[in-house]
């Protein structure tokens, strides 16, 4: 028999424990909000404590829809069974007009870029607006189309307050919009998933993940990045997530970036498995190493490597 002295040494000055609790899930029923506020509410403010993980039954999962097209639909939609797909971000982000978007669009898509999408800083600013930009950027979507025979994705931001958000993105698939892009975690969870199951949004959604690095907190506080980029945003809705893949700009563990992917494309109930697009300081010599990492299931995003290049995009 061991002894209490020897199983809690005295020199021990903290340990650490990962507990499981279930809650009875009747208590918040299928929604994001009130989950927060009872699986980790108050005692978030607690130093030392991380929510790690959540398991869903399978009574509660059922009350979500998850992504309408997902990884498989968009390879669909794009025609391309089995190859990676490539993505860029219009650079710079922010400060130019319609017509300079439409120029870049043009450059990236004609180039190959199978998606295009904003820059996470741009939505509806006065000098280059929502209504101006779809336009001239879908005109130039088409002509590269034509000219290199493929379809190209252009994912404008329409992220704002609400409930301009939902007109935002009445109007530009109005006016021909073909996807659209949500900042998720700065607007809200339950925002994405409300235009995820909106039956007349009938484009795929790409999430951006700014704003993670403050849910996700730091090693002992906050939500694990399994939950805030991986199996939330996934069951909300996002067709597509930017996730930080290695090496990349930011600091960012493996292990980490290796459990996201696992989330986004684990088999998952009902739920679809989404697209993951890592991004962030990736250039062409990296390509290799990303569908190393994490298969030719991923759209590949590529900003200033693409637009800084030379030869241009």
């Amino acid at each position: 028999v061991l002894s209490y002295e020897y199983v809690i040494p005295k020199d021990i000055k903290e340990r650490y424990y990962c507990v499981q609790i279930g809650f009875p899930a009747i208590n918040f029923r299928p929604q994001i909000p009130q989950l927060f506020t009872s699986v980790i509410g108050n005692i978030s403010i607690t130093h030392g404590l991380k929510l790690v993980d959540l398991a869903f039954p399978k009574a509660w999962l059922k009350g979500f829809k998850g992504p309408k097209f997902g990884l498989d639909g968009i390879r669909k939609l794009l025609k391309i069974p089995e190859r990676p797909m490539l993505n860029n971000m219009v650079k710079p982000c922010t400060g130019h007009t319609a017509k300079v978007a439409a120029d870049l669009v043009y450059k990236a898509a004609v180039g190959g870029c199978d998606v295009v999408k904003d820059d996470e800083l741009i939505s509806n600013p006065e000098f280059n607006t929502l209504e101006d930009r779809i336009v001239a950027v879908m005109e130039a979507v088409d002509r590269a189309d034509s000219e290199k025979g493929e379809k190209t994705l252009y994912t404008i931001n329409i992220s704002n307050r609400l409930p301009d958000m939902f007109e935002y993105a009445d109007k530009v698939i109005e006016l021909g919009a073909n996807a659209i892009m949500v900042n998720f975690v700065s607007t809200g969870f339950a925002t994405l998933r409300k235009l995820a199951e909106d039956p007349s949004i009938k484009v795929p959604i790409l999430g951006h993940m700014d704003f993670s690095g403050a849910l996700m907190g730091g090693e002992w506080n906050g939500l694990s990045s399994v939950l805030v980029l991986g199996k939330l945003p996934r069951i909300c809705g996002a067709d597509s997530i930017v996730v930080r893949p290695r090496p990349g700009r930011e600091e960012f563990l493996d292990e980490r970036y290796e459990n996201i992917l696992r989330a986004l494309r684990f088999p998952f109930q009902h739920i679809k498995p989404t697209l993951p697009l890592p991004s962030g300081g990736i250039t062409a010599g990296m390509v290799e190493l990303a569908v190393k990492d994490a298969g030719k299931d991923i759209l590949i995003g590529s900003g200033g490597g693409i637009h800084s290049h030379p030869d241009g995009p």
